[in-house]
């Protein structure tokens, strides 16, 4: 298999692409005496874990790719008597035992990974002996999510390769483990053995068991509440190929969704599935896709002959997506190769009675009571036995030539039967649509969400403001923010680095945007920028302090900002407000800058300071009497607003404002 060697690579370098998940299951073949034997069995042991989650995967409707187990080739592994492994990893090189792989890119759907985790978990719980391992482009995400219960001499480098599945339960590998490679990582030959022997006590603790179990709780049952039914008009010929391969539908969803501009070519000639034809059908997504679809703004050329009702009639949304969805798989057939191949035939239960692995396949599915007492030969029985052979073919006899969904599209239009008068007739007995209210979340709503899932308490702006000028006093090293209250042996020892700590799940997604820049191209960049720390300090720091005495007002001021320039301030920012720009004097440019300013509007966008929070600062009233109307800016105030609103421009992106107010999470927590 092309991609096995690459596999053997990125699972144990950590080189993996981003949304994407990486499993592995070694089951226990010590018994096998050569590595023909070994893949043989592992060829076995594929066909019984597939068959052992089939049900599931049937239900399950992916965002993007599937679960899907393979088999590397004879070189991938390597057979070592256990106790050995050591030995033969004197070389300083990894020893790999016999291993079953998979990878799927679960894009905009982290849901996907986790269902991945409980198929492992499952796996390792029906089959004795068998470990699994998962890792995704954070590295050990279980960790992450268990990060609050995580050893504090854990961290994504020391972590690496000491997280295992077994049993059904998370293990973990001391620091200390014996058997290591030349770059400090256990021998992965080792590690497995380690995992399987029960007086190793590599079991993580209960608390840690408990949060990755909850993420995992409720499957398979849960599956379906991912699921939103909806009523679309669209094509009759795209309302049939879903009803005959509703596999097509995310591939629909994401080639609308990731449409270029010669999509948009197809997208206006609509030759396989023609706006005419429409009908009602209800079509089942998931609750990622169908807001992909509702979410996306696009107005068909209206030469092309949809007929779109007004966007307030209560039919658009139907019409709409519908539309959408008919677009993705004109998209798909577009692109689709030769006829030659997208008319290539799928075996029949019949050409398959002499497939050995066939075979082999259905005796799983008996011993599974995946047929249940049906009868052979009946309605019910046969549809099962469709299923089990498309799902034969699809994941299993077809892993090393699997046709792209816009081969199965243009194969499907040859076969599939598209009775336009029948379609129209079922649109009476369409079951009901699911509420989609859910696409809509209010400011209170998620206030709610954000209070359950974070335990976030409410604080004044003063309490804000006050905690942020604490944050600027800490001692700040290359690895972060050092807090007082930290112990000081945390401080002290090398193999901890507090602020690479294993962080929450919530901002392991967001810290992987902040890695955009290069180590080369930061090089540069921080020789092009002269940036003086204790100067932005002061300047942060006075916009917290601000405050206006009462015998710096004055009725000759210009304005109420130029009053702040007369202020006693460092020496430092002296230097910097009394240098020249452009032969002028500093100040004679915050004079024309005051004269800009008088008649604009930028004064009255500061939130004021009303008269109980006046005395709370302690200005009388009394030192005020010649100008009464006077109110002075209330600093907190706008100091938070501003920080939400540069919060809310980085749209969920790492940034300054998440920085800073992050770590005043971080310490609150720790309070």
């Amino acid at each position: 298999m092309a991609t096995a060697s690459r596999s053997t690579v990125s699972a144990w370098k950590r080189d993996v692409d981003d949304n994407t998940v990486e499993y592995f299951i070694f089951p226990e073949l010590s018994s096998c005496s050569t590595r023909a034997e070994a893949h043989e069995r592992l060829k076995d042991f594929k066909d019984k874990c597939m068959s052992t989650v089939q049900s599931d995967l049937e239900a399950y409707i992916w965002q993007n790719e599937p679960f899907a187990l393979h088999v590397p080739p004879e070189s991938g592994f390597q057979l070592v008597p256990s106790g050995k492994a050591c030995s033969s990893a004197e070389s300083g090189k990894d020893v790999l035992p016999p291993f079953l792989w998979g990878r799927t890119c679960y894009a905009d759907c982290v849901d996907d990974e986790w269902f991945i985790v409980y198929l492992v978990t499952r796996l390792t719980r029906e089959f004795p002996g068998a470990v699994g391992r998962l890792l995704d482009t954070d590295g050990e995400f279980l960790l992450i999510e268990a990060a609050d219960h995580v050893p504090d001499s854990y961290d994504p480098e020391t972590a690496e390769r000491r997280v295992f599945l077994h049993e059904g339960a998370v293990h973990l590998l001391p620091l200390n483990f014996p058997d290591e490679t030349s770059d400090g990582l256990p021998v992965t030959m080792a590690a497995v053995d380690a995992v399987r022997d029960a007086s190793a006590a590599t079991r993580a603790d209960d608390k840690l068991q408990s949060c990755i179990q909850q993420k995992i709780d409720g499957y398979p049952g849960k599956i379906t509440e991912s699921h939103h039914r909806a009523t679309v008009r669209t094509p009759a010929a795209a309302a049939a190929l879903l009803a005959a391969c509703p596999q097509l539908l995310p591939a629909a969803v994401q080639a609308f969704y990731l449409r270029d501009p010669i999509d948009l070519r197809a997208c206006r000639a609509m030759r396989f599935f023609p706006p005419e034809t429409c009908v009602n059908a209800s079509v089942v997504f998931t609750k990622t896709l169908y807001a992909q679809l509702v979410h996306q703004q696009f107005r068909p050329d209206v030469r092309t002959g949809w007929q779109l009702p007004a966007p307030a009639a209560a039919e658009f949304r139907a019409a709409d997506v519908g539309m959408k969805l008919a677009c993705g798989l004109e998209i798909l057939a577009s692109r689709a190769g030769s006829q030659s191949h997208a008319a290539e035939a799928d075996p029949t239960l019949d050409e398959l009675r002499d497939d050995v692995r066939w075979q082999r396949y259905l005796s799983s599915l008996h011993q599974k009571r995946y047929f249940g007492d049906l009868l052979e030969g009946s309605k019910d029985h046969s549809a099962l036995m469709e299923k089990a052979r498309q799902y034969y073919i699809g994941h299993m006899l077809k892993e090393d030539r699997h046709s792209a969904p816009g081969d199965v599209v243009k194969k499907l239009l040859g076969t599939v039967k598209v009775d336009h008068a029948q379609w129209k007739k079922r649109e009476a007995q369409l079951p009901p649509p699911d509420d989609d209210s859910w696409l809509e979340v209010s400011a209170d709503q998620l206030e709610q969400l954000l209070q359950q899932q974070f335990d976030l308490q409410h604080q004044p702006p003063q309490q804000v403001a006050a905690e942020l000028q604490e944050f600027l006093s800490q001692l700040s090293g290359l690895e972060g923010v050092e807090s007082d209250s930290a112990p000081a042996s945390r401080k002290s020892s090398r193999a901890r680095k507090p602020s690479r700590k294993l962080s929450a799940a919530v901002m392991r997604k967001i810290s992987t945007l902040s890695q955009a820049s290069t180590a080369s191209g930061m090089s540069t960049l921080s020789q092009k920028i002269d940036f003086n720390a204790d100067s932005f300090t002061d300047v942060v720091r006075g916009m917290l302090d601000l405050g206006l005495d009462d015998d710096d007002w004055s009725d000759d001021d210009s304005s109420g900002m130029s009053s702040y320039g007369d202020e006693d301030e460092s020496a430092e920012l002296q230097d910097m407000l009394k240098g020249s720009a452009a032969g002028g004097d500093m100040k004679e440019i915050m004079a024309q800058m005051d004269d800009e300013l008088r008649d604009s509007t930028l004064a009255e966008s500061f939130v004021r300071a009303t008269k109980a929070v006046r005395k709370e600062s302690g200005a009388s009233d009394a030192s005020l009497d010649d100008v009464e109307s006077f109110q002075p800016v209330d600093i907190d105030v706008n100091t938070v607003q501003n920080l939400l609103q540069s919060l809310q421009g980085q749209t969920a992106s790492a940034g300054p404002a998440q920085t800073l107010l992050d770590n005043i999470t971080k310490d609150k927590q720790k309070q």
